[in-house]
């Protein structure tokens, strides 16, 4: 049983250990979504545009790398259907930065999918780490994260707008926390094993 244990213990060490050295980022990074996610909770509209708008700045960064890397794909198909795809994605990109209320309602539909596909793995890996020290925190935030994609697919479209910024800031404040302990986790087990 014992030998069970030490085994456990030297695999979860094995996939720990590594990330010892980012343990400083991944605690930073949560504290940065704790506060963004506080601020988005005391302007919610706002949140929602911003978020939207910063999406279609990435679709449009991302459409437009596209169209300069095209001539890359081999043959005309590849070709014609690199440009078609770079194109669909920019110009995608240009509709949420320049609509971004419609785009609002259109990404909350996807943010209710991602929320509830998101709280499915967290459930899973929660449960697969009951012995690490903060598996419940995980498993809480598994459960907010699917009730958030199930209440915005039950509010869709008429409170999309406001909903929508105050459902991101809630998930950004608990991946927070979850981020915060998983490095104070990942600290911690790095140091019992220098000593």
């Amino acid at each position: 049983m014992s030998d069970n244990n030490n085994i456990n213990g030297r695999v979860k060490k094995d996939l720990v250990l590594p990330l010892k050295q980012h343990a400083n980022g991944i605690i930073g990074w949560g504290i940065f979504s704790i506060v963004l996610g506080t601020i988005g909770l005391f302007a919610p509209i706002a949140f929602s545009i911003g978020v939207t708008i910063f999406i279609g700045a990435m679709l449009l960064v991302s459409g437009g790398t596209g169209l300069a890397l095209f001539w890359k794909a081999e043959g005309w198909g590849a070709r014609t259907a690199a440009i078609i795809l770079a194109l669909l994605t920019a110009l995608t990109g240009l509709l949420l930065m320049f609509y971004p209320v419609a785009g609002t309602e259109t990404l909350t539909l996807f943010l209710a999918s991602y929320f509830i596909a998101v709280g499915l793995i967290k459930c899973w890996v929660a449960f697969r780490n009951t012995d690490a020290k903060g598996w419940g925190l995980m498993l809480f935030s598994a459960i907010v994260s699917l009730l958030l994609g199930v209440c915005l697919w039950w509010g869709w479209p008429q409170s999309s707008v406001w909903i929508f910024g105050i459902f991101v800031a809630i998930e950004l404040i608990f991946d927070g926390w979850t981020g915060v302990m998983f490095g104070l986790e990942v600290k911690s087990i790095g140091n019992q094993s220098e000593s």
